[in-house]
């Protein structure tokens, strides 16, 4: 390890010795007016290939530094801002290594463009109104680069083991390409089936609704919408991969993907399988290694483990019908798995009971092991067409029906043991169970808005329905055995010894209608606005679970079986204020809410029907003090009232060992919720740097209310007061560029979580309190695209105190570390991915921890089309997903099947035809015409 080390801290030390430091500052203005030009690109590029050296924006009094290492002896300074001719200037560092240019002045375009042509190079970063733009040709990437991969190198921008991209701290909810969705909701299949060489530009604006984007209304910027811009040479043709592997264990995979472009038509099928827990589709893992997201992903908290094979397929369309005023989308998706599963738990809980000598109240610990195996399928299709039209510029028409029709069938075994505090058992139990189901959904949402005026005011009428139907047939077996306690093991009667066998039948339809009409008026116009709204929501559902017993030569079991009506009717006004400028965004808003719940149970007769008035308030101010720094405080006032199960005093007796009824009386739960978030980000320092707080605390919140008594529950609900939640983190992330080739990127980061919460056990109420922090460190370094290394560790404190004296605490430490090396010589890469995974407090029988190495080597061939691949999936044998997780009243260790060891031989091909014309074509007048017929 020691000469690894020293190899490596040798090879940064040579690639630097060359590069020197350089410095060059200025002033940008605009020539006309004499001003300071805010956020235009200055940046440096070699003389002789126009390689990118370092760049800068300059800051709010129009001044930038260029600062970095090179072994160049000339560099070409450049300047760009939208609206103005672009200002180059050779730098001679042979001499002199600091500059200081004083005043740069640039004169006005004589385009009247929103974005400007600049003759000359294009800037690596771009600022446009909202929106900011990179420039793909200036940011290196290895050859089979996608999207994803693309994405990593930007400045603000950070991708997760799942796919999940942020920017600046800011979450990305949508990737859309050249302006539309692919593939429906899921990023990832664009950031990571899309290549890089067919990417012109990458677009990052604050997330909006269409219907926002057209009345002109500002986004939250709570989140970000990436744009790829496919390039205009580049947007006609056909591209994809395929790609296929085997293993041993008989572990496979395979997938494909096909995208047919023409300017605004765009046509995609894809289509994949596998057996090694690869969820959807994700053709970026097949092609190449598994990244750090494997063992990251794999033994995060809350893994369930099991093993799936799943199988997915899908077509996509978009086109502009007529005019761009007039978009289609549509996509289709049929996903398909199968899982199996095995699960062991162990438990420990302290019960509270009042002595029946001294009436004082005591702790009984009782214990729990149970195991359970599943096997489940399921198959799932989904068709989402969308249709959206601006009618003279003042209507906006949207329209989203959405299909779909699922299957699944699901049987599982399980056992579970009841022990009293000296390990004598009170209950066993087992039971075997299957069921089969089929269901059916349609949701469609018509929006129209009417703009009026041109200070933002609009009138917005949302009208949304939904119905859905699941048919299913069900069998149950299990036998419950008690015994009476101290007398290990005699059983206390026959009767008590529950034997079922039972075939269920089941019919749920829901029908809910949604409306919604709002009005949005400027006091002054574009600054100060007034808006009122009405919504209407009618949710009806008819529930229907018969049960048969065939220990009774399947009669109807009256005591089990259910046919429910239920009914939920809400009318909610609201009245907002709203004031909004360049930098201060301020919004109030206050509804009222009148809510009437009605249910009825047919079989036994047994119904009621309750009223709820709330009152909800939020306050949201946002404060923009420059470009990339922000700071956003809110408040919330909401009501949550009881669901029907809540209230509804039907007593479900389907498990005998846990035996659930609803209480009418209940009180809906007020949440009172703050929040305050900070986030700044230097173009200049590439470095970014948030902070945040959250606060929620709660009056009558809704919670358990058990009674146990010899492993045997009886549960229904309460009300209580004293809950609270709160949160708060920082980060601070910086890249560090050593020269032209080697960089550094350090991410640190600290989060802390405290909760309170109430427990309601035997009559009696006790607290829990849940104290965690850890910080997190990722060091990440670069050398141009042949080294990549990426260390990080992340422990996690966690201290559970309960209220009563003779509950002992419970302390929880995990331990996660990583390590992720990657080399690239030419065609050949090299990579190996390691996470280290302990926990120190998890019980015997249970594994604490593990070292989770993933290994890959992979080699281009066919001009860097194909890629022959071999990975090595958990080399060790060692991974596992044993985890602790604290309850109310005590602790469960989990552990259940995962995915271990295998290895596999893989190879995929990418072909792409864009920008190729075909015989006799001819642009023509920008039609699509071929020897002089359009089409």
């Amino acid at each position: 390890m020691k000469y690894a080390l020293l190899f490596f801290l040798t090879f940064l030390g040579t690639t630097t010795l060359f590069a020197q430091e350089f410095k060059i500052s200025g002033l940008i203005i605009d020539t006309g007016t004499k001003e300071p030009l805010e956020a235009a690109t200055v940046f440096a590029e070699a003389v002789k290939d126009s390689s990118l050296v370092v760049y800068s924006i300059t800051d709010a009094k129009g001044r930038f530094e260029l600062e970095g290492k090179t072994a160049l002896k000339k560099i070409n300074l450049i300047v760009s801002f939208v609206g103005f001719k672009s200002y180059t200037q050779v730098i001679d560092l042979s001499s002199q290594r600091e500059y200081d240019l004083k005043e740069i002045a640039l004169s006005s375009a004589t385009e009247n463009l929103n974005e400007v042509l600049v003759v000359g190079r294009t800037p690596p970063i771009r600022f446009k109104q909202d929106t900011t733009e990179f420039n793909v040709a200036s940011f290196d990437t290895k050859k089979d680069a996608n999207v994803e991969d693309l994405l990593k190198k930007l400045p603000g921008f950070e991708v997760d083991a799942n796919g999940a991209v942020t920017v600046n701290g800011i979450p990305v909810d949508k990737v859309l390409v050249n302006g539309k969705p692919f593939f429906g909701n899921d990023p990832t299949i664009a950031t990571r089936n899309l290549t890089k060489d067919i990417v012109e530009k990458i677009q990052v604006v604050d997330s909006r609704t269409r219907t926002q984007a057209f009345t002109g209304e500002q986004s939250d910027g709570e989140n970000k919408t990436v744009n790829i811009k496919i390039a205009k040479d580049k947007n006609r043709g056909t591209f994809g991969r395929v790609a296929a592997g085997a293993g041993t264990d008989e572990r496979f995979e395979y997938a494909g993907i096909a995208n047919y472009f023409d300017n605004d038509l765009r046509l995609s099928v894809l289509g994949g399988g596998n057996n090694i827990n690869r969820a959807g589709f994700n053709f970026g893992e097949v092609s190449s290694t598994f990244g750090r997201g494997a063992a990251w992903s794999i033994t995060g908290g809350g893994n369930d483990g099991g093993i799936t094979n799943s199988r997915v397929g899908g077509a996509n369309y978009a086109d502009d019908w007529g005019k761009s005023t007039n978009q289609a989308t549509a996509n289709y998706i049929y996903q398909a798995s199968n899982t199996t599963q095995d699960r062991r738990s162990s438990a420990k809980s302290d019960i509270p009971e009042r002595d029946p000598d001294t009436d004082e109240l005591v702790y009984r610990t009782q214990f729990s092991e149970s195991m359970s195996n599943s096997y489940s399928t399921n198959d799932r299709h989904r068709f989402n067409p969308e249709y959206e039209t601006v009618i003279d510029s003042a209507y906006y028409i949207e329209i989203r029906p959405d299909f779909s029709y699922n299957e699944s069938f699901n049987t599982s075994n399980s056992e579970e043991d009841t022990f009293d505090e000296n390990r004598e058992v009170l209950n066993e139990s087992e039971g075997f169970s299957s069921r089969t189901s089929f269901s059916r959904d349609f949701r469609n949402r018509l929006s129209v808005t009417r703009r009026y005026g041109s200070g933002g005011g609009y009138i917005r009428l949302d009208l949304n329905n939904s119905y859905s139907k699941d048919e299913s047939n069900s069998s149950n077996q299990n036998e419950v055995i008690a015994y009476v306690p101290g007398t290990q093991g005699q059983v206390i009667d026959e009767e008590n010894s529950l034997i079922r066998d039972q075939i269920i039948e089941g019919n749920q339809q829901n029908n809910n209608l949604y409306t919604r009409l709002r009005w949005k008026a400027p006091i002054v116009k574009d600054l100060f606005f007034f808006s009122a709204e009405y919504s209407y929501n009618q949710d009806l559902r008819e529930d229907e679970n018969f049960v048969f017993d065939q220990n009774r030569d399947g009669a109807l079991d009256t005591e089990q079986s259910a046919d429910f009506s239920n009914e939920n009717v809400a009318h909610r006004p609201e009245l907002g204020l709203e004031y909004r400028d360049k930098k201060l965004n301020i919004e109030v808003e206050g509804a009222f809410i009148f809510r009437e719940l009605a249910s009825n149970e047919t079989i036994t007769d047994v119904a009621f029907d309750n009223y709820f008035e709330a009152l909800e308030i939020e306050v949201d101010l946002r404060y923009q003090f420059t470009k990339n720094t922000r700071l956003r405080f809110g408040y919330d006032l909401e009501n949550d009232i009881p669901n029907i199960n809540q209230l509804s005093p039907y007593v479900d007796i389907s498990n005998p060992t846990f035996i659930r009824t609803g209480n009418p009386d209940l009180d809906p739960t007020t949440q009172n919720r703050f929040n305050l978030n900070f986030n700044t980000y230097d173009v200049n320092k590439e470095a970014n740097f948030y902070v945040y707080s959250n606060y929620s605390a709660s009056n009558n919140e809704i919670i358990s209310n058990t009674i146990n008594e010899n492993g045997f529950r009886r549960s229904t609900f309460a009300n209580v007061d004293g809950n609270y939640t709160f949160s708060s983190g920082s980060g601070y992330g910086k890249n560090f560029k050593l020269d032209s080739l080697n960089s550094v990127r350090l991410n640190l980061a600290m989060n802390y979580n405290l909760r309170q919460r109430q427990n309601l056990v035997n009559g009696t109420q006790f607290s829990a309190l849940n104290e965690s922090y850890g910080p997190r460190v990722d060091f990440n370094y670069t050398y141009s695209e042949k080294v990549s290394a990426r260390i990080g560790y992340n422990p996690n404190f966690e201290y559970n105190k309960f209220e009563n004296e003779n509950q002992n605490d419970i302390y929880i430490l995990r331990h996660e570390a990583s390590a992720d090396l990657r080399f690239t010589f030419g065609n050949l890469e090299f990579e190996n991915v390691l996470n280290y995974n302990y926990n120190s407090n998890i019980q015997e029988g249970f594994q604490k921890g593990s070292l989770f190495w993933n290994s890959s080597i992979q080699y281009s061939i066919l001009k860097d089309n194909g890629l022959i691949t071999l990975r090595g999936y958990d080399v060790l044998k060692q991974n596992n997903n044993a985890r602790r997780i604290v309850q109310g009243q005590g602790y469960v260790d989990v552990q259940s099947l995962i995915l271990q060891r295998y290895f596999m031989l893989g190879f995929s091909y990418k072909f792409n035809t864009l920008g190729d014309k075909p015989p006799g074509y001819d642009r023509g007048d920008g039609g699509r015409r071929y020897r002089g017929r359009r089409y």
